[in-house]
């Protein structure tokens, strides 16, 4: 069994939200420092992707005093490099004797 956090992004519905927004992303956090998250509660819908395990994403918000209503398994965002390619070094000219 690999101990690898897999890549993953859910999108969860909450059936209750007796969280602020504040506390339940501190919540998500602690699963994953690096992930991406976005918390509606008007429509009580979280998102968030990174390297984490869904059941730890799950025991995080109920945790919060949240429940959860459902959990749908989202596609990865592709994410676009800002950054222009790197052109290949060149060799330092010599000076001219």
């Amino acid at each position: 069994m690999s101990t690898k956090k897999p890549d993953s992004h859910l999108e969860l519905t909450l059936a209750t939200t007796a969280a602020e927004e504040a506390e339940l992303l501190r919540a998500l956090l602690r699963v994953d420092l690096g992930a991406r998250i976005q918390i509606d509660l008007q429509r009580r819908s979280v998102r968030i992707e990174g390297r984490f395990w869904g059941d730890d994403v799950v025991s995080a918000i109920e945790a919060t005093g949240c429940q959860v209503d459902s959990v749908n398994v989202r596609p990865r965002t592709v994410v676009l490099a800002t950054v222009p390619p790197a052109h290949a070094p060149q060799r330092p000219r010599l000076a001219a004797p």
